[in-house]
């Protein structure tokens, strides 16, 4: 995706074969970068680097991830598109300017879709289109679109007209914002109501006291599920539940804490997301 966007556009790709924030700081200063694009987490790891405030990013545009921005240029959360695609498409196939506010209405959304991609939202179950408004699963159709998966019949890729089944669930507004939910194979179940992780996630990222928020399910003794978090801040679990409370519907708040003060104590992977298992893992381990 990033390469064919260069592509595309022109433009000079950088690349590190083993990120780590100090030395991206020292890598973006000295290449005089001017978009740094990636994982908000990411982003967050180097704000929060002791090189940071030394460092001289000042070649850095208005669309780079808020947090590597000067203060007075930083968006609101919320207030710019968060990009939205994938492998399979070759890239974003839904957004917005990324130096531009979207309008108030639509903020938190991931801006609409790119002409020619069309985009629907289908049930999980039957596969069926539902109405604007009503959150399913995210399918995708468009000359962007991977051609098929090797090995697999065309059939078990795509719908019979030509959809491509993403995984993904969000809704589509009447106005055409995608507003994204999480995944199909993320969302669980607790006392009977779904909870996804994305959700829970942000209202936790939306306190100040918050650095780092990530959400799974967490499997008690007796087979229930449990809303876990793993959580990078000074509070304490009784401040955030008591901050989350105001935001979350009771069952959605979660029941099993982690709290750490150093973001290297959240598991990652090589390609910078978060290791689900290992979370799922550290969880179950927190409850003693």
């Amino acid at each position: 995706g990033g390469g064919l966007t260069v592509v595309v556009a022109g433009a000079t790709l950088l690349t590190e074969s083993d990120p780590e924030p100090g030395a991206t700081l020292a890598f973006l200063a000295r290449e005089r970068v001017t978009l740094f694009r990636g994982w908000p987490d990411q982003a967050a790891r180097l704000a929060a680097h002791p090189d940071f405030a030394t460092t001289d990013l000042s070649s850095l545009r208005p669309a780079s991830l808020g947090p590597v921005l000067p203060a007075d240029q930083r968006p609101r959360p919320g207030a710019r598109a968060n990009l939205f695609g994938m492998t399979e498409s070759f890239g974003p196939y839904c957004g917005s300017r990324l130096d531009t506010d979207l309008p108030p209405e639509a903020q938190g959304s991931c801006g609409q879709p790119f002409a020619p991609m069309e985009v629907r939202i289908v049930d999980p179950t039957t596969g069926e289109p539902v109405d604007a408004g009503v959150e399913g699963e995210i399918q995708l159709r468009g000359p962007a679109m991977m051609r098929g998966i090797c090995g697999r019949p065309r059939s078990t890729v795509f719908t019979v007209d030509g959809f491509y089944p993403t995984g993904d669930l969000g809704r589509l507004d009447v106005a055409g914002y995608l507003w994204y939910s999480g995944r199909v194979d993320d969302m669980f179940k607790v006392k009977g109501a779904t909870v996804y992780p994305s959700e829970v996630e942000a209202a936790l990222r939306a306190l100040p006291e918050v650095a780092e928020a990530h959400v799974t399910n967490v499997t008690a003794a007796d087979g229930t599920e449990q809303v876990g978090a793993l959580v990078v801040s000074d509070a304490d679990p009784a401040a955030l539940t008591a901050g989350v409370k105001a935001r979350l519907s009771a069952f959605k708040v979660p029941t099993v804490w982690l709290v750490v003060t150093d973001r290297s104590a959240v598991p990652m992977l090589a390609s910078a997301k978060v290791d689900k298992t290992r979370l799922q893992q550290m969880l179950a381990d927190s409850r003693g």
